[in-house]
């Protein structure tokens, strides 16, 4: 895949990161975070700054608090923690997902002896889903909720805090960039 270049600051983006956006006349710009494509869309100019720290990676992830989360109020909370960790919601929908939706979510674990359970409980009641975006926001994440099984999560992470089991532990979120991108295309179209 050819190296692209964010059209407002020309900085440079790695692969599956970025916004793209398609002008009526069907052109194509790419973007490095969803700040670089307001202000192109509002015509400003660029500044010519080199920032002195590493590398920043701004990248967007999937993220679904499930019915245990939802039921017991923690879509606050747990909007409150993303933000702390310095991540940004960029768009949420509540909705209840049917068979077919739950099933392609998690398509990756079709056949494992989980899969059906896991199924039946997303479909159960209200679902958050949402995008959100940060640097290194996968990766970033999956810190914030802790390992699937809340037994084995840390206290101050999502699961540890506020998870029963493997399978109501409150929160979803992609596990890599590649199952980010098919997630989010899944919810967010």
């Amino acid at each position: 895949m050819p190296a692209r270049n964010c059209a407002f600051c020309k900085g440079e983006l790695e692969p599956g990161t970025g916004v793209m956006f398609v002008k009526r006349d069907g052109t194509f710009y790419f973007f490095c975070s969803s700040k670089c494509e307001r202000n192109f869309r509002l015509g400003r100019k660029a500044r010519r700054m080199k920032w002195a720290g590493g590398r920043a990676r701004v990248e967007r992830t999937f993220v679904m608090i499930k019915p245990d989360g939802v039921r017991a109020g923690l879509t606050g909370e747990i909007l409150s923690r993303i933000s702390k960790a310095g991540l940004r919601v960029v768009s949420s929908k509540r909705m209840r997902l049917d068979r077919a939706l739950a099933e392609q979510l998690y398509s990756p674990h079709q056949g494992k002896p989980f899969f059906e359970e896991l199924v039946k409980f997303v479909c159960s009641g209200e679902v958050e889903v949402m995008m959100v975006e940060g640097d290194r926001a996968v990766a970033k994440m999956r810190e914030l909720i802790g390992p699937t099984d809340p037994s084995k999560a840390p206290k101050g992470t999502v699961r540890g805090d506020f998870g029963k089991s493997i399978t109501e532990n409150v929160i979803h979120a992609a596990d890599s960039s590649e199952s980010a991108e098919r997630e989010l295309g899944l919810f967010f179209k």
